[in-house]
Protein backbone atom coordinates (compact mmCIF):
# COMPACT_ATOMS: atom_id res chain seq x y z
CA UNK A 1 0.00 0.00 0.00
CA UNK A 2 1.20 3.70 -0.78
CA UNK A 3 1.98 6.10 1.91
CA UNK A 4 -0.49 8.27 0.67
CA UNK A 5 -3.01 5.48 0.23
CA UNK A 6 -2.35 4.51 3.73
CA UNK A 7 -2.76 7.76 5.04
CA UNK A 8 -6.17 8.16 3.40
CA UNK A 9 -7.13 4.95 4.84
CA UNK A 10 -6.01 5.46 8.57
CA UNK A 11 -7.98 9.13 7.81
CA UNK A 12 -10.91 7.49 6.84
CA UNK A 13 -10.79 4.76 9.72
CA UNK A 14 -10.04 7.69 12.74
CA UNK A 15 -12.12 10.37 11.21
CA UNK A 16 -10.41 14.11 10.71
CA UNK A 17 -7.75 15.35 12.92
CA UNK A 18 -6.92 18.28 13.91
CA UNK A 19 -7.44 20.84 17.15
CA UNK A 20 -10.98 20.82 18.53
CA UNK A 21 -13.26 23.86 17.29
CA UNK A 22 -10.74 24.61 14.63
CA UNK A 23 -12.45 24.11 10.82
CA UNK A 24 -10.76 21.19 8.88
CA UNK A 25 -10.19 21.15 5.18
CA UNK A 26 -10.07 23.79 1.98
CA UNK A 27 -12.31 26.16 2.28
CA UNK A 28 -13.33 27.58 -1.75
CA UNK A 29 -11.73 24.46 -2.86
CA UNK A 30 -13.41 22.29 -5.26
CA UNK A 31 -15.21 19.99 -3.47
CA UNK A 32 -13.86 20.61 -0.51
CA UNK A 33 -15.99 20.69 2.46
CA UNK A 34 -15.53 21.86 6.08
CA UNK A 35 -15.68 19.95 8.97
CA UNK A 36 -15.66 20.97 12.52
CA UNK A 37 -13.56 18.16 15.25
CA UNK A 38 -15.76 17.79 18.01
CA UNK A 39 -14.50 19.24 21.28
CA UNK A 40 -11.82 16.77 22.90
CA UNK A 41 -13.33 15.49 26.83
CA UNK A 42 -11.34 16.45 29.90
CA UNK A 43 -7.77 16.02 29.92
CA UNK A 44 -7.72 15.88 26.02
CA UNK A 45 -9.45 12.32 25.41
CA UNK A 46 -12.04 11.91 23.08
CA UNK A 47 -15.33 12.06 23.83
CA UNK A 48 -17.54 10.10 26.26
CA UNK A 49 -20.02 7.65 24.04
CA UNK A 50 -17.27 7.67 21.39
CA UNK A 51 -16.02 4.24 21.41
CA UNK A 52 -19.42 1.75 21.88
CA UNK A 53 -17.09 -1.05 23.30
CA UNK A 54 -16.92 0.58 26.56
CA UNK A 55 -20.05 0.09 27.50
CA UNK A 56 -20.58 -3.40 25.57
CA UNK A 57 -18.02 -5.13 26.26
CA UNK A 58 -18.07 -5.38 29.83
CA UNK A 59 -21.59 -6.57 29.73
CA UNK A 60 -20.58 -9.29 27.08
CA UNK A 61 -18.26 -10.14 30.13
CA UNK A 62 -20.82 -9.58 32.90
CA UNK A 63 -23.39 -12.37 31.04
CA UNK A 64 -21.03 -15.25 30.23
CA UNK A 65 -19.74 -15.27 33.70
CA UNK A 66 -23.57 -15.45 34.81
CA UNK A 67 -23.68 -17.97 32.62
CA UNK A 68 -21.27 -20.16 33.12
CA UNK A 69 -22.47 -19.60 37.44
CA UNK A 70 -25.91 -20.32 36.23
CA UNK A 71 -24.56 -23.62 35.21
CA UNK A 72 -22.21 -24.70 37.26
CA UNK A 73 -25.23 -24.35 39.69
CA UNK A 74 -27.27 -26.22 38.19
CA UNK A 75 -24.72 -29.31 37.09
CA UNK A 76 -24.49 -29.00 41.40
CA UNK A 77 -28.17 -29.44 42.01
CA UNK A 78 -28.34 -31.86 39.74
CA UNK A 79 -25.43 -34.15 40.79
CA UNK A 80 -26.85 -33.78 44.70
CA UNK A 81 -30.48 -35.02 43.76
CA UNK A 82 -28.70 -38.56 41.64
CA UNK A 83 -26.25 -39.24 44.91
CA UNK A 84 -29.08 -38.82 47.07
CA UNK A 85 -31.06 -40.96 44.61
CA UNK A 86 -28.21 -43.68 44.97
CA UNK A 87 -28.16 -43.19 48.87
CA UNK A 88 -31.77 -44.13 49.12
CA UNK A 89 -31.85 -47.09 46.84
CA UNK A 90 -33.33 -49.75 48.68
CA UNK A 91 -34.14 -54.03 48.06
CA UNK A 92 -37.18 -54.34 45.97
CA UNK A 93 -37.23 -50.65 44.19
CA UNK A 94 -38.24 -51.23 40.78
CA UNK A 95 -35.01 -49.36 38.84
CA UNK A 96 -34.04 -48.13 35.14
CA UNK A 97 -30.85 -48.08 34.22
CA UNK A 98 -28.92 -45.79 31.51
CA UNK A 99 -28.72 -48.45 28.82
CA UNK A 100 -32.63 -49.17 29.53
CA UNK A 101 -32.60 -52.68 31.54
CA UNK A 102 -35.49 -52.27 34.09
CA UNK A 103 -35.38 -54.48 36.63
CA UNK A 104 -35.94 -55.04 40.98
CA UNK A 105 -33.07 -54.20 43.24
CA UNK A 106 -31.97 -57.29 44.98
CA UNK A 107 -28.89 -56.48 46.60
CA UNK A 108 -27.42 -53.34 47.24
CA UNK A 109 -23.11 -52.81 48.02
CA UNK A 110 -20.81 -50.09 48.08
CA UNK A 111 -20.56 -48.79 44.74
CA UNK A 112 -22.54 -51.81 42.79
CA UNK A 113 -26.33 -52.83 42.74
CA UNK A 114 -27.84 -56.55 42.18
CA UNK A 115 -30.64 -56.24 39.57
CA UNK A 116 -33.22 -58.65 38.71
CA UNK A 117 -34.50 -58.36 35.86
CA UNK A 118 -36.90 -61.70 34.94
CA UNK A 119 -38.05 -63.56 38.11
CA UNK A 120 -39.32 -66.51 36.16
CA UNK A 121 -36.12 -67.55 35.29
CA UNK A 122 -34.19 -65.78 38.08
CA UNK A 123 -31.85 -63.58 35.75
CA UNK A 124 -29.63 -60.71 37.58
CA UNK A 125 -27.34 -58.29 36.54
CA UNK A 126 -24.72 -56.69 38.53
CA UNK A 127 -24.41 -53.15 37.58
CA UNK A 128 -22.28 -49.66 38.74
CA UNK A 129 -24.63 -47.55 41.12
CA UNK A 130 -23.82 -45.00 38.59
CA UNK A 131 -25.77 -46.73 36.04
CA UNK A 132 -29.07 -46.63 37.93
CA UNK A 133 -30.72 -43.40 35.85
CA UNK A 134 -34.18 -42.99 38.16
CA UNK A 135 -36.14 -45.25 40.33
CA UNK A 136 -39.47 -45.89 39.05
CA UNK A 137 -41.32 -47.60 42.24
CA UNK A 138 -39.91 -47.22 45.40
CA UNK A 139 -39.80 -50.68 47.36
CA UNK A 140 -42.37 -51.35 50.38
CA UNK A 141 -42.08 -49.00 52.89
CA UNK A 142 -40.98 -46.26 50.52
CA UNK A 143 -37.49 -44.80 51.42
CA UNK A 144 -37.06 -46.85 54.52
CA UNK A 145 -34.75 -49.87 54.90
CA UNK A 146 -36.30 -52.94 53.27
CA UNK A 147 -33.15 -54.50 53.31
CA UNK A 148 -34.35 -56.54 56.10
CA UNK A 149 -36.53 -58.31 54.13
CA UNK A 150 -36.98 -61.86 53.21
CA UNK A 151 -35.84 -62.09 49.09
CA UNK A 152 -37.34 -65.73 48.98
CA UNK A 153 -40.97 -64.72 50.19
CA UNK A 154 -41.38 -62.45 46.89
CA UNK A 155 -44.85 -61.78 48.65
CA UNK A 156 -43.22 -57.87 48.76
CA UNK A 157 -41.61 -57.40 45.36
CA UNK A 158 -43.24 -55.16 42.99
CA UNK A 159 -44.86 -57.38 39.76
CA UNK A 160 -43.42 -56.20 36.51
CA UNK A 161 -46.36 -55.81 33.90
CA UNK A 162 -46.18 -55.66 29.70
CA UNK A 163 -48.62 -53.59 27.97
CA UNK A 164 -50.46 -56.70 27.35
CA UNK A 165 -51.33 -57.16 31.02
CA UNK A 166 -49.51 -59.72 33.49
CA UNK A 167 -46.90 -62.19 32.41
Amino acid sequence: MNDWAWQAWTLAQNGPTGAPGVPTGTPGAPGGTQQVVPDAGPGGAPPAGSNPFTFIFPLMIGLLLFMIISSVMGQRKQRKQKDAMLGGLRRHDQVQTIGGVIGSVVEVRDHEVVVETDRASGTRIRFSKTAIQQVLKPGPGGSGSGEGTDEGTGASEPALTQAGGPR
